[in-house]
């Protein structure tokens, strides 16, 4: 499989919902060989007017995948899906 690009977990400090997908995020990027990045949008203004309080987001190659409580059996289902129609996936 060529480099993929990270799975990017937008989160911020006291998000009860990012404290719980996190994980889930983590154990999804295993089984697919990816890593993960997280990302403090309260770090980003652009981050905070894109996301505000509709976190935690996941993207993958530009395109959100997931958002608020994460599930893993979609996250899975969406990866599978986007990784079909990248070049040499």
């Amino acid at each position: 499989m060529p480099d993929q690009p990270p799975l990017i977990f937008y989160t911020k400090p006291g998000c009860h919902l990012c404290e719980e997908g996190h994980p889930v995020v983590e154990t999804v990027a295993r089984r697919f060989g990816l890593a993960v990045l997280v990302v403090d949008i309260l770090g980003d203004e652009e981050l905070v007017a894109r996301h505000g309080e509709r976190i935690p987001v996941v993207t993958f190659g530009g395109e959100e995948l997931s958002f608020g409580r994460v599930s893993a059996k979609r996250l899975e289902r969406d990866l599978e899906r986007r990784l079909r129609r990248s070049p040499g996936g």
